[in-house]
């Protein structure tokens, strides 16, 4: 990721890199780790809000199946910015 940074930056590989792309690789980095634990936290909130018995993996199911894949993940945009 260094390397590909760098590159972008026109750094040289020695030399420290820009504040934006530091900014830009950790703004990235929450991004994506937001973006695979989003189903998880949707899932916890609708199991406490709605049925223990299920349980986590079982709420993810019952979304998936009832309202699609996509409801998974509503929501995400306002959380990303």
């Amino acid at each position: 990721m260094r390397r590909a940074l760098v590159r972008f930056g026109g750094a040289e590989p020695d030399e420290r890199l820009p504040g934006w792309a530091i900014f830009a690789a950790g703004a990235l980095a929450g991004c994506t780790a937001s973006t695979f634990n989003y189903p998880l936290e949707v899932a916890r909130t609708r199991a406490v809000a709605c049925d223990l018995r299920l349980g986590v993996f079982g709420c993810i199911t019952s979304v998936a199946r009832e309202e699609g894949v996509l409801a998974l993940y509503s929501g995400l945009l306002a959380t990303l910015a």
